[in-house]
């Protein structure tokens, strides 16, 4: 049995220009209650297996209760969920309601989910009892607040697995379901799904890498290495009660309303992180290294980055021709030693205000090769200067020029040594870098896992009729409608 819903989300993300991959085999079979409860053994209820999310408490406006049982066979995974309440309220002998019939449709009961025709999509569908007669006329009388409140909900989906551990789109979402509920109030159906998609694939890659990286490690360790997991394990979860007073109660309840997560799933968050950071040190750390002469090229090939080019610092005197007088006076100066500043002071037309002078920032370090005049006969005559040298008179134009090279004045920058740590933690994080790139492209050559399009479009569903038609549903309350393709 389909989900009411499933031609909605096809055609929001259709809508919004999201492809959701190929569909998944069809005429999965509609489950019937005796599919919800796992067998007993030893005279013993049947326990809760599988998926540890959905099968751990939680509390709702009806204080449900959802217990889930995974099982392989050769054809693959297969999920099913039960929510179970309190006993239902129905007409009775006792009550003056005469014999026992069927559950009103808005009393908390059993619930139980059908699958979908999508391999692993379940949607939350109430169990109901053949009516009796002394039930019919009052079942007949709330006939439309039944239709209205017996609507499906989905609940959950086995998207795919990774190393033969399956992915749920409830375990998935969990971390950014607040943040996917906020998002989807307030932008436009477009907008939100283009921004869930982002935010799933970036989420599936990281989990994808993450669970990777855990099965390699786990895969590698000897009997001792695993007595030191579970004492690191032990270790950190006191070092999380002793931050809180010793109280094992008050550190659950705050993580839980620091971070969202209980005492446990941190401890197992925390692990998690450190075996995976110890996994990549041990398939990379020892590959990566970095000598001082790799410091020493790399600062040499990337000077400019450290220290800024140097700039030539010129003063001009320029003098027309047709001033034959002015012309003499600055030769007889320039002969008879006077300072160059002061005749060009006196004497010079260029740029006055600027202290007659021409600053020019080196493009190369070979200061022959630089322009520093655009006329020929100017510029080869400063290329030939050193610090403290003029030139004789030049005659270009209407003018007569001298120029003197005051000086190559350098910018404070970073000597090798002071940038040699800056370099070496540039480079070890470049080939680092670089050789997780080698190892995880043979990480996932080796990895077993469903493929990561599908998985992806799968969610992107999910988060679609979870985020958008239901919330859509529940916006019309008790108006009984149905959901348009988008509401806005």
């Amino acid at each position: 049995m389909r989900c009411r819903w499933g031609g909605v989300v096809a055609a929001l993300i259709s809508t919004a220009g999201c492809s959701t991959g190929d569909s998944a085999p069809k005429g999965a079979r509609a489950l019937t209650a005796s599919d919800f409860v796992a067998p007993a053994q030893g005279g013993q209820s049947a326990g809760t297996v599988g998926n540890p999310t959905l099968g751990r408490q939680r509390s709702g406006a009806d204080s449900t209760r959802r217990e889930t049982s995974t099982q392989s066979a050769s054809g693959g995974m297969s999920d099913v969920v039960v929510l179970t309440g309190p006993p239902p309220n129905r007409p009775s002998a006792t009550n003056g309601g005469g014999a026992a019939g069927p559950v009103r449709p808005d009393a908390p009961g059993p619930m139980a989910l059908t699958s979908g025709d999508d391999a692993g999509a379940v949607a939350l569908e109430r169990v109901t009892e053949p009516a009796e007669p002394a039930a019919q006329a009052y079942e007949a009388n709330d006939a439309k607040a039944a239709g209205a409140r017996e609507r499906k909900l989905l609940v959950d989906r086995l998207v795919g697995q990774i190393n033969g551990r399956p992915v749920y789109a409830y375990e998935f979402f969990a971390p950014m379901d607040e943040r996917l509920r906020r998002e989807a109030s307030r932008m436009p159906t477009r907008d939100f799904l283009a921004f869930a998609k982002k935010e799933i694939d970036g989420a599936l890659w990281d989990k994808l890498r993450d669970d990777l990286l855990l099965a390699e490690f786990q895969s590698a360790m000897t009997p001792e290495q695993r007595m030191g997991v579970f004492a690191f394990v032990e270790q950190v979860r006191a070092d999380l009660i002793s931050g809180n007073l010793g109280s094992e109660s008050l550190a659950n309840n705050r993580l839980r309303e620091a971070e969202g997560m209980g005492l446990e799933e941190k401890v197992t968050d925390i692990t998690q992180r450190r075996l995976i950071l110890e996994q990549l040190r041990r398939a990379i750390g020892n590959r990566v290294n970095v000598s001082y002469w790799d410091v020493r090229q790399y600062y040499e090939q990337n000077i400019d980055k450290f220290v800024p080019p140097p700039a030539a610092r010129f003063r001009i005197i320029r003098a027309p021709r047709a001033e034959a007088s002015r012309v003499e006076r600055i030769e007889s100066a320039i002969a008879a030693g006077e300072p160059f500043e002061e005749i060009a002071r006196r004497e010079s037309t260029w740029r006055p205000d600027e202290g007659n002078t021409q600053v020019v920032t080196l493009e190369s370090r070979d200061y022959a090769s630089n322009t520093f005049f655009g006329p020929a006969p100017l510029n080869d005559a400063a290329r030939a200067l050193k610090p403290g040298e003029a030139t004789a008179r030049i005659e270009f134009g209407s003018d007569a020029w001298w120029i003197r090279l005051d000086a190559i004045d350098q910018p404070p920058g970073k000597s090798l040594y002071e940038a040699q740590g800056e370099i070496e933690r540039r480079l070890r994080a470049e080939r680092q870098r670089e050789e997780e790139i080698r190892y995880f492209e043979q990480l996932f050559r080796r990895g077993s896992f469903s493929d990561i399009k599908s998985m992806s479009a799968q969610l992107l569903e999910f988060a679609a009729e979870r985020y958008l038609v239901q919330r859509s549903f529940s916006e019309q309350g008790s108006d009984g409608g149905s959901p348009s393709g988008s509401d806005r």
